[in-house]
């Protein structure tokens, strides 16, 4: 099947600054990649339209699709405020769904291991979702409205997305951390299954060609505790440990996902 146009929603986050030229670069004859909050952060380059798109706006989503008529659509969204995860994650997804539903779009949502409490571990994708906190809530709600509302679904959960050229969000603090010496804490009875982001980016480029659908568990073959990944990170630096404090998620007041491997 001749490969047609992409559309990436949420470009301008860490996945999708890789994303968007690896799309590129595999043939897609265009590359659409939107923001909202940061635009001028949508990888730019030889086959890449940037645009500007909020998620809410329902009228303007249609409006995108409606022109750009994509082959796939590719939500990437995410925001931590919890003011914003019903508009944006929830209603974002719905919105999305069917306007790529109306051009008979393959539709990928890049979701999480929060959909899951945690209590288990080595979860499987035939695994009822429980989340826990308002992140996970809110992903769970998105899959289950792109799964019902999209003509092609596919569902990705992932886990930690780590990279190192440029390093990815959470790894850029721990490592200022222990660059400053300053203390860290780092939970060791919290897991994951942390995937570099090209080979995230790999799956998702090969997930987007339609042969897949439904839900699919995309993460690395290894289990780590956070605070395992931040030792990792002192050793990759050559920096002390000594910053790096070990902490129990169990006995914070945080609701968090134990075991999300």
């Amino acid at each position: 099947m001749a490969q047609g146009p992409a559309l990436v929603v949420g470009a301008s986050g860490y996945v999708g600054r890789f994303l968007v030229p690896a799309l590129a670069a595999s043939g897609r004859p265009l590359v659409v990649a939107t923001g909202c909050a940061h635009p001028e952060r949508v990888a730019s380059g030889p086959g890449v339209d940037a645009r500007r798109l909020d998620v809410r706006d329902v009228q303007g989503v249609q409006r995108l699709i409606g022109e750009v008529r994509p082959q796939v659509v590719i939500d990437c969204v995410t925001v931590r405020q919890p003011e914003l995860l019903a508009p944006v994650v929830v209603d974002g997804a719905r919105n999305l769904a069917r306007a790529s539903a109306a051009v008979g779009a393959v539709h990928v949502l890049l979701s999480t291991d929060n959909v899951f409490d945690g209590s288990q571990g080595w979860y499987g994708e035939e695994d009822p979702v429980c989340p826990v906190n308002s992140y996970g809530k809110a992903k769970a709600a998105a899959e289950e409205l792109v799964l019902r509302l999209a003509h092609h679904p596919v569902v990705i959960r992932t886990s930690l997305v780590c990279g190192l050229e440029p390093l990815d969000p959470r790894s850029k603090w721990i490592v200022d951390a222990l660059r400053s010496g300053e203390p860290v804490e780092l939970f060791t009875d919290e897991f994951r299954c942390p995937i570099w982001v090209e080979d995230l980016v790999a799956a998702i480029v090969e997930l987007s060609d339609g042969r897949y659908r439904g839900i699919l568990h995309v993460v690395g073959p290894e289990r780590y505790s956070r605070y395992d990944i931040g030792a990792m990170l002192a050793d990759w630096l050559g920096v002390s440990r000594k910053p790096l404090v070990p902490a129990l998620a169990c006995r914070s007041a945080l609701r968090r996902t134990l075991d999300g491997s």
